[in-house]
C-alpha cells in the first residue's frame, strides 16, 4: 500500500494522527507519522531524512527549506494557526482576571517550550518580555523540549502554570483553568506545511496535501483548537 511519511511538529501530533485516520478511511493509502520539535525535524530534513511531508509549528523553517530549494516548488501552505494560553491544572480558582495579573502574583514554576526549538516557546518568551515578566520569572521558568513536554509538566504537577497551546488544553477543559493570551500580543503562530522532493511522484503524499487543504480536515482542525486556513 502506498505510504506517506510525515514529519509532524510535536504540538500537532495528536491532530495529525486523527486527521491521518480520517484520510486513511477515505483513501487507499497509509500515513506514517514521525514527531518532534520543529527545529529538530527541520535539521533532520536538511540532512536528508526520508520524509514526504513536513507539518511544522511555524513558518520560518518551511520558508527556509523553500529558499534553499529543498521542497517541491510552490508546495508551501498554511494549514493551521495556533493560540497561546496560560494553563493551570491544580490549585484554587484564580481571582485575578488576566494572565498578566496571574503571573505577577505567586508563581512557583512556569513551563514553556524551548524558545530556541519551538515556536510556542518563542511566542511565550516574547509575550513575557513585552509584559516585563521575563526577568521577574527568570528563576521560575522550566523548559520542555517542545510544547507537548511543557504541557506535560503542568499535567503532572511539575509546573504550576504553563504557557502552552490551546489545542493541548481543550481535551482537558474540565480540569484546571486556562486563560487565552490575546493573539495580537505575540507573533502569529501560523503553521506551514511543505511537500518534500521525494514525494513529488508519491500519490499518497499528493492526496494527503489535498485532504489537509480541504473542508473535512480544515473543519476538524478548527474544532481541535486551531484557526483553520
Amino acid at each position: 500500500m502506498p505510504t506517506v511519511r510525515v514529519a509532524v511538529a510535536a504540538n500537532f501530533v495528536g491532530p495529525a494522527r486523527e486527521l491521518g485516520a480520517l484520510f486513511e478511511q477515505a483513501h487507499p493509502y497509509r500515513v506514517e507519522i514521525v514527531s518532534g520539535s520543529t527545529g529538530a525535524l527541520y535539521a533532520q530534513i536538511t540532512q536528508g531524512a526520508p520524509f514526504d511531508l513536513f507539518l511544522a509549528a511555524d513558518q520560518v523553517r518551511p520558508m527556509a527549506l523553500e529558499t534553499n530549494g529543498l521542497i517541491v516548488p510552490a508546495s508551501r501552505f498554511t494549514y493551521a494557526e495556533g493560540q497561546l494560553v496560560l494553563w493551570r491544572m491544580q490549585g484554587q480558582p484564580a481571582t485575578r482576571a488576566t494572565p498578566e495579573e496571574i503571573l505577577r502574583g505567586e508563581v512557583r514554576a512556569l513551563a514553556l517550550a524551548n524558545p530556541t526549538l519551538a515556536p510556542y516557546g518563542a511566542a511565550a518568551r516574547h509575550w513575557l518580555a513585552e509584559r516585563g515578566l521575563l526577568d521577574q520569572l527568570a528563576d521560575k521558568l522550566v523548559f520542555g523540549q517542545n510544547v507537548a513536554q511543557a504541557a506535560a509538566m503542568v499535567a503532572t504537577g511539575n509546573a504550576q502554570y504553563g504557557l502552552v497551546s490551546l489545542a493541548q488544553v481543550l481535551p482537558l477543559a474540565g480540569e484546571g483553568e486556562f486563560w487565552p493570551i490575546p493573539i495580537d500580543q505575540y507573533p502569529a503562530l501560523k503553521q506551514d506545511a511543505v511537500l518534500l522532493p521525494r514525494a513529488a511522484s508519491n500519490p499518497a503524499a499528493l492526496a494527503l496535501v489535498a485532504f489537509l487543504r480541504g473542508p473535512v480536515a480544515q473543519t476538524r482542525i478548527a474544532q481541535l483548537g486551531y484557526a483553520a486556513r
